[in-house]
């Protein structure tokens, strides 16, 4: 293998936000890991498991759009209507 890590970290406390983070590198890097996996003599037959691994690429999709979302949310008064509805002008009263 090519990379330059030969070890993996462990994180163990981290906030959910950062999850869907650490979710999106784990799928950017889905092979390099398999690879690494199985030159250290690992197995892990999820990761061979179609179903398994489409499930997983569904899950970091839906924590991203709900990442975003909550950083919209973030500001002062914010509401999900706020994000869906246009914002209404005197001039459009009419």
């Amino acid at each position: 293998m090519d990379s330059s890590y030969k070890d993996l970290p462990l994180h163990s406390a981290v906030r959910w936000l950062s999850c869907g983070k650490a979710l999106e590198r784990f799928v950017g890097c889905f092979d390099a890991i398999k690879a690494f996996l199985a030159e250290k003599g690992q197995d892990y037959p999820e990761l061979e498991d179609e179903k398994w691994v489409v499930k997983l690429m569904f899950l970091t999709d839906i924590t991203g759009h709900l990442n975003k979302l909550n950083l919209k949310l973030q500001g002062a008064g914010q509401t999900v209507l706020d994000m869906t509805l246009p914002p209404l002008s005197a001039t459009s009263a009419t």
